[in-house]
């Protein structure tokens, strides 16, 4: 019994620290991913949306981005960007400003690339 609380115990605290060690490509891709699903459907793009957002608040409490936080601040912009392209798109209906949002996302996406080694 003992044993296996023991593991049990392991495998959570093992997979929590994995989690934190997120590394900057990850979360580029992550954001990359959601605005090359930006033109799917609405589950689809929030879904994509939901999981670089996480992938992003992971990061942000790693060595790594404290190390860099202009990397962070740039995918976060990217983030916040692709979030109001999504508003755009299905509330407001407006294609300007859908493809203005999506420009600025991926002038940040491309500022932070430029962290990546």
């Amino acid at each position: 019994m003992k044993k296996i609380l023991a593991v049990i115990l392991v495998m959570l605290f093992g997979s929590v620290g994995l989690a934190y060690g997120q590394s900057a490509k990850d979360v580029y891709k992550a954001v990359k991913k959601a605005e090359l699903q930006s033109t799917g459907t609405q589950i689809d793009v929030d879904n994509a949306i939901a999981d670089a957002r996480t992938e992003v608040d992971l990061f942000k409490d790693s060595k790594e981005a404290k190390k860099n936080p202009e990397f962070t601040k740039y995918i976060e912009n990217a983030l916040m960007a692709l979030r109001e392209a999504q508003f755009a798109k299905e509330v407001t209906k407006n294609p300007g400003d859908w493809q203005k949002s999506m420009n600025k996302a991926e002038k940040e996406l491309e500022k932070a690339k430029q962290f990546l080694k």
